[in-house]
């Protein structure tokens, strides 16, 4: 659900971002994207092969559109799955395949380990975080998300604490208050606005 609803937020950007463009294009007296209806050939051609089916006698075998849809899955484990018993003298005929989806939840940390060093001259230098990390240890990932649950999702504060202590960020109330509250007076006055995820 949370990929879907992150997916349906990136769709609604990108269709924010084609009207604004094409407000833009218009007060520069430009003409904006031309609307593409989508081709009928396909609908034409799926049609055809189901006519030509019926005529034959032949119908789409249940689960048929399924597997058409997760062969172009990324997968990112493959488990094999042996019978509970192969009597002796059997012979091996490959695999049927079963494509599960799932999703996973974790935290994901990084320590980063700032080299200090001294200059000939005697100056202390030192190695900088990257300017997307913030200076209260989350990471804009993770800030996003919780911005996208409270502002987008309308999950409580509660629930989002006990969300993120499940899948073993360790975070307090007051950090995550922080977060939802400080320098975003655009996101509480502006409740529909959609949020980037990285």
């Amino acid at each position: 659900p949370i990929v879907i609803a992150l997916l349906e937020i990136n769709y609604l950007q990108k269709e924010l971002i084609q009207q604004l463009k094409d407000e833009i294009a218009i007060l520069k007296g430009q003409k904006p994207k031309p609307d593409i209806k989508p081709s009928k050939l396909n609908e034409q051609e799926g049609e055809k092969s189901e006519n030509s089916n019926e005529g034959n006698g032949q119908q789409k075998r249940p689960g048929s559109d399924k597997r058409k849809k997760t062969a172009e899955l990324k997968i990112h484990d493959t488990q094999i799955v042996k019978p509970d018993h192969i009597p002796e003298g059997s012979r091996f005929k490959g695999y049927d395949d079963y494509v599960v989806q799932d999703i996973k939840l974790e935290s994901h940390n990084i320590k980063y380990r700032l080299e200090r060093w001294v200059t000939p001259e005697g100056t202390p230098i030192k190695g900088q975080l990257p300017l997307e990390i913030s200076t209260h240890h989350f990471g804009p990932t993770l800030i996003s998300y919780i911005l996208q649950q409270y502002y987008q999702a309308h999950v409580t504060q509660p629930l989002i604490l006990e969300e993120l202590k499940d899948i073993g960020v360790d975070i307090s109330s007051g950090q995550l208050n922080r977060i939802i509250t400080e320098g975003k007076e655009d996101f509480r006055e502006c409740p529909t606005c959609t949020i980037a995820i990285s």
